[in-house]
């Protein structure tokens, strides 16, 4: 199994690294959008645990040092080749910068993994730790789900 991992924060990454170390799957990393729309594209992943806010490419920021929600534009695109994916975050996305995203996640079914609402700062409102086990775990349901047919789709002989 190949699992794609977006996350710009080096930090994020080797937790999210070693989050997959005792399962039998094989991570791709991405650092940021550009990137990780191109792993989609070439590499076929299983699945996908992509971050929200991050750059479009490394090093470039549009707005001051705010990164962009490009983890959304990873999701649309996952969602258009039919491959398995659940946001990782640490955000607090609860408030008004990031309803929007939330709304469109609840609206179109998506999964979120939002640690922040379990140790975020009142400042921040922003984790210091990311859940990569029950994005995982969550991940892992949406392959294995994916895999088994559905019922109304299988052809009934006359």
């Amino acid at each position: 199994m190949k699992i794609l991992v977006a996350e710009d924060n080096p930090i994020h990454l080797d937790d999210a690294i070693r989050g997959f170390r005792n399962a039998s799957i094989e991570v791709l990393t991405a650092a940021d959008a550009r990137s990780g729309l191109e792993k989609l594209e070439e590499l076929s992943p299983d699945g996908v645990i992509t971050d929200i806010y991050m750059p479009i490419e490394k090093g470039h920021f549009r707005c001051g040092n705010d990164n962009e929600p490009c983890g959304v534009a990873i999701a649309l695109r996952a969602e258009q080749l039919g491959i398995p994916f659940i946001f990782c975050t640490a955000g607090h996305h609860h408030g008004a910068r990031y309803q929007w995203i939330t709304d469109v996640a609840v609206d179109r079914g998506w999964r979120m993994v939002d640690s922040s609402i379990f140790g975020g700062n009142a400042d921040s409102q922003e984790s210091g730790e990311k859940d990569w086990v029950e994005a995982i775990r969550q991940l892992k349901e949406l392959i294995e789900s994916k895999k088994e047919p559905d019922v109304r789709d299988i052809p009934r002989s006359a």
